[in-house]
């Protein structure tokens, strides 16, 4: 890649005008490769090797607010203030980065607070899951010993009264039993009514 003769920085192969030096179109206050430099149109180096005209045959010189610039101090004012728009392109960029640093700079406290904001809420959080963690802790404990109480009452307490129920049962049966009477010798049929067999 070639250098701008004017600026110095790298330019492609394209957008340039060319003497024996390239130059960006910028730098020689051109916008587009639509504008056309003259024909008579050297470049700031290629000016330097040839020599001035002073004009030294004429008399008397005419006053110099009046003679018209030459085409070539045309083209070099233009590359003068090419290089001029590219430092205030830069000077721009400088005031912009200037005003843009302590927006930068409020963003970054901002997120700086977001964060020890963020910090403190995780703290909360965990110091809120381990109690929570250590209440299930003792509520499980609660749990197994009320189940373990359970187990050794209840369930003693209960055989113990299914015992009881038995022989309060066995008892009345046996009382029943008492009333019982028993006949013997009588033919049973079908369908016969025993009140009916008493009462014979």
């Amino acid at each position: 890649m070639a250098k701008c003769g004017g600026c110095g920085k790298f330019m492609g192969p394209t957008g340039g005008a060319k003497c024996k030096v390239i130059y960006h179109l910028p730098c020689l206050g051109l916008l587009t490769e639509k504008d056309k430099l003259p024909a008579t149109w050297i470049c700031v180096e290629c000016k330097r090797h040839v020599p001035r005209d002073n004009r030294a045959d004429t008399p008397v010189r005419g006053a110099p607010s009046q003679v018209e610039p030459d085409v070539n101090e045309m083209v070099y004012t233009a590359e003068v203030s090419g290089n001029t728009a590219a430092s205030d392109l830069t000077e721009k960029t400088k005031v912009e980065l200037g005003l843009e640093i302590p927006l930068f700079r409020d963003d970054l406290r901002a997120v700086r607070e977001e964060i020890r904001t963020f910090r403190t809420e995780m703290s909360d959080l965990r110091s809120a899951m381990s109690e929570a963690d250590s209440r299930l802790t003792k509520m499980d404990a609660r749990v197994v010993e009320l189940e373990t109480k359970m187990a050794e009452s209840g369930t003693g307490k209960l055989e113990e009264m299914i015992g009881d129920l038995k022989l309060e049962l066995q008892e009345k049966d046996q009382d029943m039993l008492l009333n019982d009477l028993e006949f013997s010798q009588i033919p049973e049929e079908n369908g016969e009514n025993p009140l009916q067999i008493v009462a014979l």
